[in-house]
């Protein structure tokens, strides 16, 4: 036990900084560690910066939608608020526990922690990040189904099935990973080059860019298809309700207001989509083109904005919704400051269903499709507005 800290004390002390830039202090013993490595100390300091501001800003926010979320129990008995919930708990324990952990590092410039947290800190870390992006996923098929399939929804989102999706969320990541942890496919060790514990060859091969390529690719390609299929769906119900309804200005009004909805859709659609793809893409990319020891500041850039995907995520499934709005409302306001926002809200909430009821009104065509027509606008509105109660 003496000799192997020795050995891990040794392997920790091969860096030191000479003006300005960290070198290999031995580079016959750094060349057994992949290669000789250089960090400017100007891209420490920007992750020192970034790791304790995404430290202190992810945990706050998460914890907010977490207890805003749970107090509500009339939000709580829906399917897309335990999503958003444990979605918020995985990025809660992220910037709370791994983050910091994960920046302690460019602070030491080691390893503080022994080889086998080296081994299991990135097995539970990339774990953790995986789970985020899957309960992403769910959230998106979650509003797929509900607008594209809605009488299939209420057979799918039981609580038992619910609790069978969230538990798929955690396995499955860790599923993907015991092969690296127990060194079939890779391993995951301490490379001294970066001091970090993370992914490591052995014999050559790395699970490294698979995970990353299969974790981020399929996930993005899923939620494009949902997202796109969404809008198609809504569209198609605009152009339906267009020809149903009688009256030029029925009609007019019919498409103005549904032009907005479209706009709307579109613009959280593309909001969703971009935040995925600018968060998690450029690590699978430029973990895959350029080797670790090339373009130090881009993998910094990469790594920064992965962290971000766990301080976002709040911002883009909790503050957008009405509801969620609220329930953040009553946790974080004082009773007049809450009752003027919500008031202002409300006002919006009511004028868009005067709107709607105003849109029926004129409904006078008696084609079998029209009840599934209307079934489907008030979905819509369920869908990202307000939000179904789960079955039993």
């Amino acid at each position: 036990m003496t000799e192997d800290r020795s050995s891990w004390n040794n392997t920790l002390q091969l860096l030191h900084v000479n003006n300005g830039v960290i070198i290999a202090a031995d580079i016959s013993q750094a060349i057994a560690y992949d290669s000789v490595f250089v960090y400017q100390l100007s891209t420490i300091w920007m992750m020192r910066l970034f790791g304790i501001f995404y430290s202190v800003l992810g945990t706050f926010v998460n914890v907010v939608t977490i207890i805003a979320l749970v107090k509500n129990s009339k939000l709580y008995e829906n399917a897309m608020t335990r999503f958003v919930l444990f979605l918020a708990l995985s990025d809660f324990v992220f910037c709370g526990l791994f983050l910091p952990i994960n920046t302690s590092r460019y602070f030491y410039m080691e390893w503080m922690l022994g080889p086998l947290m080296c081994t299991l800190f990135p097995f539970i870390f990339y774990s953790n990040i995986a789970t985020s992006i899957l309960t992403m996923l769910a959230i998106t098929v979650n509003r797929y189904v509900i607008i594209v399939h809605p009488k299939f929804y209420n057979v799918i989102y039981t609580k038992r099935k619910i609790t069978l999706m969230v538990l798929a969320t955690y396995i499955f990541p860790i599923a993907l990973l015991l092969p690296t942890v127990f060194g079939v496919w890779g391993k995951f060790g301490y490379r001294a080059d970066t001091f970090s514990c993370t992914f490591v060859k052995v014999n050559g091969h790395s699970s490294q860019t698979f995970l990353f390529g299969f974790g981020v690719i399929a996930p993005t390609l899923i939620i494009i298809i949902c997202y796109f299929r969404i809008l198609f769906t809504v569209r198609q119900h605009n152009k339906a309700m267009s020809r149903a309804i009688h009256g030029k200005r029925s009609i007019s009004l019919h498409n103005k207001l549904h032009r907005r909805e479209e706009r709307q859709l579109t613009k959280t659609i593309i909001i969703v989509i971009a935040s995925f793809l600018v968060c998690n893409l450029p690590v699978v990319v430029i973990s895959i083109v350029t080797a670790d020891d090339e373009y130090v500041v881009l993998h910094a850039l990469a790594a920064i904005l992965t962290w971000t995907f766990s301080v976002t995520n709040p911002f883009i499934y909790a503050i957008k919704n009405v509801n969620y709005r609220n329930a953040y409302l009553s946790l974080l306001c004082c009773r007049e400051v809450r009752d003027k926002l919500r008031a202002g809200s409300g006002r919006q909430h009511s004028n868009l269903s005067l709107q709607d009821s105003q849109r029926r009104t004129p409904i006078k065509s008696s084609t079998p499709t029209m009840a599934t027509i209307q079934r489907l606008e008030s979905v819509i509105t369920v869908a990202f507005i307000d939000l179904p109660a789960i079955s039993k």
